[in-house]
């Protein structure tokens, strides 16, 4: 079941808009690490999962999406409320794949 939830844009480039879901408490290979699912929106096909790296730090508590690197993809913003010793942080993975190469991590306030 889904924590979060929020329009991502066009992600996958197939000119509809996608959806985001993040699901916090979802269980990982590090434990409760959680997750965010980005799901094609015309037909709600899931696209790719990106899971939490640090047991209960809750990827997923907070999504949503837009073009972040200006390549007329967007990309998903999601949110680690837990994770960095209590500091949370923020992940950007860039359409249309989210492949871990493609990761930018920012410390949360």
């Amino acid at each position: 079941m889904g924590w979060s939830v929020a329009g991502a844009g066009d992600v996958d480039g197939f000119g509809m808009p996608d959806i985001v879901v993040g699901l916090a408490g979802a269980d990982t290979t590090v434990g409760y690490g959680g997750k965010a699912s980005v799901y094609r929106g015309e037909t709600e096909t899931l696209q790719f999962t990106v899971s939490g790296t640090e047991g209960a730090g809750s990827l997923g508590y907070t999504v949503d999406g837009g073009d972040f690197n200006g390549d007329g993809l967007s990309d998903i913003v999601v949110g680690a409320y837990f994770q960095s010793n209590t500091a949370g942080v923020v992940r950007v993975f860039h359409g249309p794949l989210g492949a871990p190469g493609q990761l930018h991590v920012g410390a949360g306030t």
